[in-house]
């Protein structure tokens, strides 16, 4: 059998958090409760995992593809809902690594925003 090593411009950033790198990890979404309609100034707490040690070091919260918020350090992000339209949203977080490769993990969900 042979395998085709990758070049870097045939790696994706999923292939950092996968098997390629042996890296497992992985985060939730600990707040807001997703299954209520967000309005307002909203924080979003995050956790992370990983058992071979890696701490994410990096968050950012994508609301619908752009890029709304970002922290080092911290797992606490903001969004302020009322940039945006009411209705369903897709909501993307991603945490980077402290590890040589910036292992990432990503969690996405589709949101409810219902602003008064």
């Amino acid at each position: 059998f042979f395998f085709k090593q990758k070049t870097a411009y045939e790696i994706k950033e999923c292939d950092w958090s996968s098997d390629v790198c042996s890296s497992d990890l992985t985060i939730e979404i600990q707040t807001p409760n997703l299954d209520q309609a967000l309005s307002g100034e909203v924080a979003i707490e995050l956790k992370t995992d990983s058992s071979d040690g890696i701490v994410a070091a990096d968050f950012e919260l994508y609301v619908d593809g752009v890029k709304r918020s970002s922290v080092k350090s911290t797992n606490k992000l903001t969004w302020n809902t009322r940039q945006i339209s009411n209705g369903t949203h897709t909501l993307t977080v991603i945490a980077r690594g402290n590890d040589a490769v910036q292992t990432i993990a990503r969690k996405q969900v589709a949101v409810m925003v219902q602003n008064k």
